[in-house]
């Protein structure tokens, strides 16, 4: 994996933490989309 990577998939990790944090109604709204984190793997 290369570093451009993992910053990237931190940052992910941050904005969903946020929108977990800030909207929990619209989590719960989209409960089928938040499930879908891109896997390292792929790359």
């Amino acid at each position: 994996m290369n570093k451009e990577y993992l910053i990237d998939y931190k940052k992910f990790l941050i904005i969903v933490e946020f929108y977990h944090f800030s909207a929990p109604q619209l989590k719960d709204a989209n409960a089928p989309t938040t499930t879908i984190i891109p896997s390292p793997s792929k790359v």
